[in-house]
């Protein structure tokens, strides 16, 4: 199945966590969430056109949770708020993001999403990033291996 990316909002990291514990007990889904199959690091930075280096806050975020019971090593990130912004900016853009995605992929089907889904899950994601940075809040990605 491989990696999954589940991008989600919340006013902070101590709510992003209480979401977390109360997903992960079966008391309900992560709230407005988003699930897909791109990277939160480089390939999200390199999609919204922002510069890529290594270790930097946009491509390496801080982990802000950490599920300690899970021999896979699901864990949380926080993204910068860059990250949600540029998104949240690219609303007639999501063709472009979309090509830009499927342009990192080889071959386009490796991550395990249709190519007719892309523009949706951009669409998505760009959505998602706008009420995010209209509530004031942050985003964060559910790395589940």
């Amino acid at each position: 199945m491989g990696v999954t990316y589940d991008y989600f909002r919340a006013a902070d990291v101590a709510t992003a966590s209480a979401a977390m514990a109360a997903m992960l007990a079966g008391g309900r889904p992560l709230p407005d969430v988003v699930e897909t199959k791109l990277e939160y690091g480089l390939w999200l930075t390199t999609i919204v056109g922002l510069p890529t280096m290594d270790d930097s806050p946009l491509t390496s975020p801080p982990e802000v949770w950490v599920e300690d019971d899970d021999p896979d090593g699901s864990f949380v990130v926080e993204l910068h708020d860059v990250i949600r912004d540029s998104l949240a900016n690219a609303a007639e853009s999501v063709s472009v993001l979309a090509q830009r995605w499927v342009e990192l992929e080889a071959p386009p089907t490796s991550t395990g999403i249709a190519m007719a889904d892309v523009s949706s899950t951009v669409r998505a994601l760009v959505e998602l990033a706008g009420r995010a940075q209209a509530a004031g809040e942050r985003m964060y990605c559910w790395c589940c291996p």
